[in-house]
């Protein structure tokens, strides 16, 4: 099964590769269990799959042109000499911009200060709609949620829990692409384009 998984994503990479659409659904289950005594068995999944929306709409699409990837990695950019996000937001307003994040380590209550700091410097402009993967290390010090430091900030359609980042199995996602995501019952699918 696991194998399976591996073949349909290489596939769909080569795919995107040869200028073909990559589409993407979610997957059934998640949650990496290791065999700690043979590093080599395959983990399972033992986990259900749900997608959820930030305002419980039952189904949502977004579409625009992607960027995103480790929140943790990326606050690290802004404002540096390295930092051209602005420019690239700018170039391909007229798609508009979908962020996706893969949340590791910040606590709510950092999301929600780096969101405000996002947004101050434009890189929220033209934003279309927010994609999360699964937190592996949930934490607060306040008791914040990952989903008040979304709502405070946001007003575009949010979907969280999704297949990407830290926690397995996980989509691939491709910076730059022409995407849409839609999200429906707790299943989701990406379909990504290189143009």
């Amino acid at each position: 099964s696991n194998l399976l998984k591996g073949k349909k994503m290489n596939k769909n990479n080569l795919d995107l590769l040869k200028g073909k659409k990559m589409i993407q659904h979610s997957f059934k289950k998640y949650g990496e269990i290791k065999n700690e005594e043979d590093q080599f068995v395959l983990p399972t999944y033992s986990s259900n799959v749900e997608w959820k929306t930030l305002r419980k709409e039952n189904e949502l699409e977004i579409s625009g042109r992607l960027i995103g990837g480790c929140i943790d990695a990326i606050k690290n950019i802004l404002g540096t000499k390295y930092d051209y996000t602005k420019d690239f937001i700018e170039r391909y307003k007229e798609d508009g911009i979908i962020w996706y994040f893969d949340i590791f380590s910040l606590t709510a209550e950092d999301l929600y200060l780096l969101l405000i700091q996002m947004r101050e410097a434009g890189w929220l402009d033209y934003l279309k709609g927010v994609i999360v993967g699964r937190v592996k290390y949930p934490n607060s010090f306040v008791e914040m949620t990952y989903q008040d430091a979304l709502r405070k900030v946001l007003d575009v359609p949010v979907i969280f829990n999704a297949d990407i980042g830290h926690v397995a199995p996980k989509m691939t996602i491709i910076n730059g692409a022409v995407t849409t995501i839609t999200s429906s019952n707790g299943k989701g699918t990406i379909t990504q384009e290189l143009i």
